[in-house]
């Protein structure tokens, strides 16, 4: 056991399909404060071998242990029987040795999706320990979720066990929750809502000046996130606005983000005669300086959790227009003029949600503002210290 007023604690990611992605940052924001508070932080992780991003790099750096698991996904050929070998096999093990050598008072887990609910091994490893066992308390933390998700009757009872045993089941969406309760046939009564942590200094956007439009009056979409067209939906937004009325106005489009589909993007540029006004941009660091440059955000996504670009774009009192999946919706409400929601991922409505934008551009300026104050009510100060602390004082408590 740690020591008095220092608690030993876990941390089990399962994202497993990218060495790191958006859902990564909480809980890394969580490990960097309850280090500095002085507890003992260890995390698992899947095994990324030279692939290893820089951010479990630095978690190393400051004293937490990083516990690897074998990979699961293997997008070359020759990998994927081993990858699936581990998913049927290892799994269930790797976990439960995690647990054993961490010899945690308290156990996060992080999951990318809801569907990662039916990795062999995860539920069990803290529904299925015999009694006598240490059976720490542990909390659950879901990013995204597909609308369509399904699950096997004959997995229910098992998935429902492990979600009414957290002591919370945490999703970054009001629709997760939603989604969850109904997919699942589950109650949802220890279901709450939390907020990741976003990649800018909100006193320093919420000073950015509103981007004047130039004499030609040319408007400045940006579109933000990684290039993967089956997730982010960049194929549907070129096909919009390749349409003649959209050519016959005055914009630019900037990309920005790195994937697989970059090439297919640039294909689409080239074939809706798109060059001019649109640029692939890649991966920038400094988010700020998307928006010194751009009036205005668009998500196409088929799937989302609660985006971050979307909230860094209000943050800097952009204008955001995005899909009513995941997240979006707390944030876009039209009827509060804090931005505009595409009814489904699909062209006409992506192309009516940009005329209502474009109608109202000459209020962007006052949607930016009430965007940034929508979204300062609905994050709070210090949304992710303030869950952080949390957890502290719960587990303190019951320990």
């Amino acid at each position: 056991m740690s020591s008095a007023g220092s608690k030993r604690v876990l941390i089990i990611s399962t994202m497993g399909g990218h060495p790191w992605g958006g859902s990564e940052y909480l809980w890394k924001d969580i490990a960097e404060r309850l280090l500095a508070s002085g507890h003992h932080v260890e995390v698992s992780v899947y095994g990324w071998g030279a692939k290893t991003s820089e951010q479990i790099q630095a978690l190393t750096a400051q004293g937490i242990t990083i516990r690897t698991r074998a990979k699961i996904y293997a997008p070359q050929l020759l990998l994927k029987p081993y990858a699936l070998f581990n998913r049927h096999f290892s799994a269930a093990r790797q976990i439960k040795r995690d647990l054993r050598r961490a010899r945690p008072d308290f156990v996060l887990i992080s999951c990318g999706s809801l569907s990662d609910l039916l990795l062999p091994g995860l539920p069990e490893a803290f529904t299925a320990r015999p009694p006598r066992a240490h059976r720490p308390p542990y909390e659950v933390i879901f990013h995204a979720n597909l609308e369509q998700q399904t699950f096997p009757a004959d997995q229910l009872d098992r998935i429902r066990a492990f979600l009414n045993g957290a002591r919370r089941a945490l999703f970054v969406s009001h629709r997760l929750i939603q989604q969850a309760q109904r997919q699942l046939a589950w109650e949802g009564n220890n279901a709450q809502l939390v907020h990741n942590p976003v990649n800018l200094d909100f006193e320093k956007a919420g000073a950015m000046p509103w981007l004047q439009q130039s004499a030609e009056n040319v408007v400045h979409w940006a579109c933000v996130g990684r290039l993967e067209a089956s997730i982010k939906g960049q194929l549907i937004l070129l096909q919009v606005l390749a349409r003649p009325k959209w050519k016959a106005r005055n914009w630019t489009l900037e990309f920005f983000g790195e994937g697989p589909d970059r090439d297919l993007i640039q294909a689409a540029i080239d074939r809706y005669e798109l060059g001019d006004r649109i640029t692939l941009c890649g991966f920038v660091n400094d988010v700020a300086t998307i928006w010194r440059k751009n009036h205005a955000l668009i998500l196409p996504s088929y799937y989302e959790g609660q985006p971050l670009v979307l909230q860094e774009a209000m943050a800097c009192g952009r204008v955001g227009i995005g899909t009513d999946v995941g997240g979006m919706a707390d944030l876009l409400d039209e009827s509060k003029g804090t931005g505009f929601l595409v009814a489904a991922p699909l062209p006409d409505a992506l192309d009516a949600a940009m005329e209502r934008a474009w109608a109202a551009r000459n209020d962007w300026e006052s949607i930016g503002q009430r965007a940034r104050a929508h979204l300062n009510a609905f994050r709070g100060n210090d949304p992710v210290g303030d869950f952080a602390a949390g957890l502290l004082e719960e587990n303190t408590a019951q320990t």
